[in-house]
């Protein structure tokens, strides 16, 4: 394990790959939920790889102090990722060599999920998730699998095309995740619909009502002192975007009840982020159009 661990930290790729194996003592930790959907023991070690693009990347480095902080002490991570659509499934699988740290990882069979994204008309068909699949599967039968519904690209779009988009990414996740499930029944594949939850912060911003966001888009603004909801006019996601994400990948992947988890998200007044992430993972916050 000591060399696998050691080739991780010196090989450098296209892509940052991290490292998470910790708790941090005295912290607080939040009550698990029992159920077919949790992953991992409180002391078993539980590895996940996540792999994706730049909507996808900024979230699942911030993620890694969750798992710990709610009692899954065994928790580690690795992360794989490029910009655009060299962050599709299908992509990364080209760009990894064969000797590349992710695929030694998954060979010596210590991946336990596989997280994976979306990118539109790019390296995310049927066919790319499916060779993670049997590659993730032939070296460990027990893994599962994770495909983030990310946002649509803001590129100046209005709120309708906005949701529209996001509908339209949503279902097409929706089906891939049904096609897999019916291929490989003993193997569990989960989507985690992130992305409705960012078209309801521009719902609720469009609507007056998050006063502590300065605008929609920082690069559009005149006066760039504040919070936005998107850093950039393609949408990159500012500090309540990750937050919100985080808070949903925690509730769909480790069944938390974030509602009442403790951990300070910085926003207090106007939006309570932990309740609309637990809405989202629930379904309780529906598919635009829906």
């Amino acid at each position: 394990m000591k060399w696998l661990i050691r080739s991780l930290c010196l090989i450098s790729l296209f892509v940052g790959v991290s490292l998470f194996s910790s708790a941090a003592d005295n912290v607080r930790q939040t009550e698990k939920k029992d159920g077919p959907d949790q992953v991992g023991k409180d002391k078993k070690v539980t590895t996940f790889l996540y792999m994706g693009h730049s909507f996808f990347m900024p979230i699942a480095e911030k993620f890694k102090q969750h798992p710990p902080r709610c009692g899954f002490t065994g928790y580690r991570q690795f992360t794989a990722g490029a910009g655009g659509d060299q962050g599709a499934p299908g992509n990364i699988w080209k760009r990894l060599a064969a000797d590349a740290p992710v695929r030694k990882l998954i060979e010596a069979g210590q991946v336990d999920a596989i997280v994976l994204t979306y990118y539109p008309n790019s390296g995310s068909e049927l066919s790319d998730y499916e060779r993670w699949v049997d590659y993730g599967l032939k070296y460990n039968a027990g893994t599962q699998f994770y495909v983030v519904a990310p946002w649509p690209k803001y590129n100046h779009t209005s709120l309708a095309e906005f949701e529209k988009d996001g509908q339209k990414h949503y279902a097409i996740i929706k089906g891939i995740i049904e096609q897999l499930q019916k291929k490989y029944k003993d193997t569990k594949f989960t989507c985690i619909p992130q992305g409705l939850g960012v078209i309801e912060l521009r719902r609720r911003f469009e609507k007056g009502e998050i006063p502590e966001l300065a605008g929609l888009c920082k690069e559009d603004a005149s006066k760039k002192e504040g919070e936005f909801l998107f850093i950039d006019k393609l949408g990159h996601g500012d500090k309540m975007i990750h937050t919100l994400s985080q808070l949903i990948w925690l509730a769909v992947i480790f069944n938390v009840d974030v509602r009442t988890y403790d951990w300070d998200t910085g926003y207090k007044k106007n939006i309570d982020l932990k309740t609309l992430a637990w809405q989202v993972a629930q379904g309780s916050i529906a598919a635009p159009g829906k």
